[in-house]
Formats: C-alpha cells, structure tokens, sequence
C-alpha cells in the first residue's frame, strides 16, 4: 500500500514540472467597446507551457469542483435564464443587474486564500477532514468528540488511510469551533431552501 501510494506521488509530482518551460506573456486585449481612442486594455497573462502551468490545472481541478458545489454559483447565461425558466414574477417586481468593477484584482490574497480554505474545509474533497467536521458539529461535548473521534480514527486506519491524513483531519477539526460549524451548517441550509424554492 506504502509503495503503490509513493508511486503514484511521484508520478503526480513529475506531471506539475514542465520539461521545457517558457516564460508567461503579458498582453492588453483592447476594450474597444468602452471607446475606440485610447480604449483602456484588460490586462492578460498567457501561461501556456509556463513553470506554473501545470499545478495551476492541478488546483482549478479540485476547485472547479468546489466553485460549482456552491449554491450561490451561476455557470453562464444561459445557467441563469434555465434557473428563472420556472420563476413566476409580478408587475411589481423589479430585475436589476449589477457590475464590479476589477473583481478579482480588488480581492485580498489573504481574504481569497482564507475563504478558499474555509469551503475546502467544508467539502467533500478531504474525506478524512469532512468527517472529522461532521462529528465535530454533531458531538455537544469535547470528551463525546475525543471517543467519536478514536473510533473514526480506527475506522480510517483499517481502511488503509495514511496515519498523517488522519492525524492533520483530527487536528484541524479539533482547532475548529463547533458554534462556527452549526452557524455554516444553517446557512448551507438557508441558501438550500432558497434555491429550491426560486426553481419550484
């Protein structure tokens, strides 16, 4: 199991290093559509066969996944327009559509990484985390925690899970605290029901 598991990661490791790297390019694509003198540029970064390529597909893998796991995600407009297929709206009833302007460039590096920790920890990409959480939200007491906890640990363990895993999804799930984990459990629940209730 030890050397099957090695293997795999070494093989993962040799696919995020590129044998020949380029370096990135950096272009403006004209916004012509805002004025055709002196029209501002959005800013591009093309990174094909770049050093960082690579692990950037490996992360837009997993998060991929969990942007689209998020109730608040709208893929594109035709996503949007299938969602309000079905919404009924009255005279009364106003659609507004709002922009912002440099979304992602005005993001703190630290909110972002903070926030993106946050729903991992809350996902289903890190088994052994999630379900360390999930016992951790359910058990009122530290001490029903610490033996709900053992006895997943062990449950992990005769699964062929690896010690570290184990040992870093208890970890972290112990640091956290539960009122912060029943208040994001409503929420999930609150956005659940509202999106169902505008698709019904």
């Amino acid at each position: 199991m030890h050397t099957r598991a090695t293997s795999l990661l070494k093989k993962l490791l040799e696919s995020l290093l590129p044998e020949n790297p380029t370096t990135a390019t950096l272009y403006l694509l004209p916004k012509i559509h805002k004025q055709l003198e002196n029209p501002p540029g959005r800013p591009i970064v093309s990174g094909n066969n770049s050093l960082c390529e690579p692990i950037c597909r490996y992360v837009d893998h997993f998060l991929k996944l969990l942007v689209e796991s998020l109730p608040s995600h709208v893929k594109d407009t035709t996503d949007i327009l299938k969602r309000m297929d079905d919404v009924q709206l009255d005279n009364e009833t106003l659609l507004v559509t709002c922009d912002v302007e440099a979304l992602y460039t005005s993001i703190r590096h630290t909110d972002g990484l903070a926030a993106t920790q946050f729903y991992l920890m809350m996902s289903d990409l890190d088994p052994e985390l999630s379900q360390f959480l999930r016992i951790r939200r359910i058990c009122s007491t530290d001490e029903h925690f610490e033996k709900q906890a053992n006895d997943l640990s062990l449950r992990f363990r005769e699964r062929g899970y690896q010690e570290r895993d184990i040992t870093r999804g208890y970890a972290r799930a112990k640091d956290t605290s539960r009122g912060n984990l029943l208040t994001q459990s409503k929420r999930k629940k609150g956005n659940e029901q509202g999106t169902l209730s505008e698709n019904t």
